[in-house]
């Protein structure tokens, strides 16, 4: 066989060719794959943030039974809606846990702040890797302001039939008995993380009912 002058040059071209196409090819499933990790802790961070948000309401409640086991009188709802005096009857807060605290049950509160108040909604993390939030604006020291805010709105549920219908309040300045004449059975907890990353903004709800069923009237 006769060999032309620049078949050997075409050759090395063309396997050059391959060579690159084939890096390319694995630089990009490479950082596909680093992308594709990188969301999935992030959509993972949002939803622990919002589970613990529900946690936090659901911890409430029952410490509010269980100081009414004591004979305290303590309603199932007291934490966890405004007290009117700072915001009336807002909805929206801040769920911040203070410890160490000499009653530790009070370690964990709601903090209610007008709904504009995007800078409070900011999490944090803590020195040691702890996500936290905070109503007051002095950062403690050694926290540093993570990609996430997390608000949390608790709707009361209200019925006027024993349970048999219900009617959640989603306004701001109502009440299940002064505006509604009913009785307030429960709580809807509805939890919002928001984040931005590599350009797109993010949002996450989760939502979940919470009932006043240990002393449910009839």
């Amino acid at each position: 066989m006769i060999r032309r002058p620049g078949q050997t040059l075409v050759e090395v071209l063309l396997s050059l060719a391959i060579i690159l196409i084939g890096l390319l090819s694995l630089t990009s499933a490479l950082i596909n794959t680093q992308l594709t990790a990188s969301t999935a802790v992030e959509e993972s961070v949002a939803i622990q943030l919002g589970r613990e948000g529900v946690e936090a309401a659901r911890f409430i409640r029952d410490r509010n039974w269980l100081e009414r086991e004591d004979g305290s009188g303590t309603a199932f709802n007291v934490g966890l809606e405004s007290d009117g005096t700072i915001e009336a009857d807002d909805y929206t807060a801040i769920y911040t846990w203070n410890p160490p605290q000499s009653n530790p049950t009070s370690a964990i509160s709601f903090s209610f702040l007008p709904d504009t108040s995007d800078t409070s909604a900011i999490v944090y993390q803590s020195p040691i890797g702890l996500y936290r939030q905070t109503s007051s604006t002095i950062i403690p020291g050694g926290w540093t302001a993570t990609i996430y805010s997390r608000f949390i709105t608790l709707y009361p549920i209200c019925s006027n039939d024993a349970g048999l219908t219900e009617t959640v309040i989603t306004s701001d300045a109502q009440d299940c008995v002064k505006t509604h004449s009913s009785l307030e059975i429960g709580v809807q907890v509805e939890v919002t993380v928001t984040w931005s990353s590599r350009g797109t903004s993010h949002t996450r709800v989760i939502t979940e009912r919470l009932y006043d069923w240990r002393y449910a009237q009839s």
